[in-house]
């Protein structure tokens, strides 16, 4: 419990740390699910540094066992742990740290509204629809305007199967989908 945050984890005392149990500061291994369905953050509290590996990273998760919906709960918590600790240092897997409490919790916010947008742009694909492929998601996504989908595009380019490809199956499979043709595309029906 941190500030009324809390996660399950492990404290970890080390040489230089005192045992999180004395004084309150020390690691912390907190998990933070949704990437993958084991992802963990480094959270050291006496630095207020947090290290997310790859929690933050757009058109996430991008592995079929992670969830969009653990994810969007878990970086709730972490942005809920940033404004009652005063996280000042976070460091990503794949980004420069960002620094500043104000900086992170205006990062955080701005990358939860883009998977939310994403989600929604998905979610009006599909509306009205029982058989849907990974291509005609992509392609639905490609006629958006909006920034965040412009951007989940471009950082996605050329990859095929893109995170994007990945993402659809992800969220399909989490709105209780299930997969009837394999392959990267692939194609969907609803349940």
């Amino acid at each position: 419990d941190f500030g009324g945050v809390s996660f399950r984890g492990w404290g970890v005392a080390g040489r230089l740390t005192s045992p999180p149990s004395q004084s309150g500061a020390g690691a912390y291994l907190l998990l933070t699910p949704g990437h993958s369905l084991d992802s963990v953050s480094i959270y050291l509290k006496g630095e207020k540094a947090i290290f997310t590996g790859d929690l933050l990273w757009y058109v996430n998760p991008n592995a079929l066992e992670g969830s969009i919906e653990t994810l969007l709960q878990s970086t709730a918590k972490l942005k809920r742990l940033v404004r009652e600790e005063g996280i000042a240092y976070l460091g990503e897997g794949h980004f420069q740290p960002i620094l500043g409490r104000e900086n992170i919790l205006d990062y955080i916010s701005e990358y939860e509204e883009k998977e939310k947008t994403l989600a929604s742009c998905i979610r009006e694909a599909i509306a009205g629809r029982d058989r849907v492929s990974g291509d005609y998601l992509l392609e639905k996504l490609r006629e958006s305007d909006h920034p965040a989908i412009k951007e989940a595009l471009r950082i996605n380019y050329p990859y095929y199967p893109s995170y994007l490809h990945r993402f659809t199956r992800v969220f399909l499979r989490e709105k209780g989908w299930h997969q009837v043709e394999k392959g990267a595309g692939g194609t969907w029906e609803r349940s």
